[in-house]
């Protein structure tokens, strides 16, 4: 992103040089012009065209990159003043820098924390209710949206990021990793084609139960990997609450009567009853 912002300010930059000399060159033939003009010297209408043609055009390329940033910073201006214009002051967050959004923000006079990449927004912005306003030292500034949720009713959040008040963030978070219930939307990849079905009847616990075994038992070495599950039926597990918005991944090697499963980079076979389970819960 830096190297694209330099670029762009190199190549208006350049933009404006390009105009500047051209005007210059622009204006010496016009003063070359007018002083043969003075001297009763006729002037070749070449040399008119082009002084008339270089200044103008000069003028214009220099001016152009200056005018569409002055409209540019007018429009933003103006979008500010109709975004947050608004909202009171309790209701405006501010934050040095998005990139300093992990360290929280106070919002009417709470103290809110980044719930991080366990919880993520399911709507779309047009679906949300705006609540508010993270505004940033550059002037620049964030939408925040009320966010429906099962856990409390006072999370918020922008289009990529969930806040909640600091004094309920284990609770919030202990519930969605601990207790609501989980809905499954399974794809397997067999025969060289998807399936994909929902699967909501599944037993949480039992989910949570191989979640943690992944974790207490499993490695990251890739080179420990099973080299018997290379040709396996492999497929996800993708695990979402009732609200969408905590959500993880198992992914599923499955052959003969051993499934191998990953978790966050943990792999390992699993132990006969959650294999068995599994494929219980596999459709026909």
């Amino acid at each position: 992103m830096v190297i694209i912002s330099m670029l762009l300010a190199m190549g208006v930059f350049l933009v404006i040089l390009v105009g500047i000399i051209l005007f210059v060159i622009g204006l010496i033939l016009d003063i070359i012009w007018i002083v043969k003009a003075a001297k009763q010297k006729k002037a070749h209408i070449v040399l008119k065209v082009f002084a008339v043609l270089l200044t103008v055009i000069g003028l214009c390329t220099a001016l152009f990159p200056i005018l569409i940033m002055r409209v540019g910073s007018d429009l933003k201006s103006a979008r500010y003043n109709s975004e947050i214009s608004g909202y009171t002051d309790d209701e405006i967050a501010h934050v040095s820098h998005y990139l300093y959004l992990d360290q929280g923000f106070s919002y009417k006079g709470t103290k809110y924390v980044d719930c991080g990449d366990d919880l993520h927004v399911p709507y779309s912005k047009d679906e949300l209710d705006a609540v508010g306003a993270i505004e940033y030292d550059d002037g620049k500034h964030t939408i925040l949206y009320k966010l429906p949720s099962v856990a409390s009713d006072n999370l918020i959040c922008t289009e990529n990021g969930v806040f909640c008040p600091e004094n309920e963030f284990e609770d919030v978070m202990s519930y969605y990793r601990d207790e609501a219930p989980l809905k499954c939307k399974i794809s397997l990849y067999e025969e060289k084609r998807y399936r994909d079905w929902a699967a909501s009847d599944l037993d949480s616990d039992k989910i949570r139960e191989m979640r943690q075994y992944l974790l207490d038992n499993g490695t990251k070495d890739t080179t420990q990997l099973d080299e018997g599950f290379k040709d396996a039926i492999k497929g996800s597990y993708d695990f979402y609450s009732e609200d969408d918005v905590y959500r993880f991944t198992m992914i599923l090697r499955i052959k003969d009567d051993e499934i191998e499963a990953d978790y966050d980079k943990y792999h390992a076979v699993l132990p006969e009853s959650y294999s068995q389970y599994i494929r219980e819960n596999l459709p026909e």
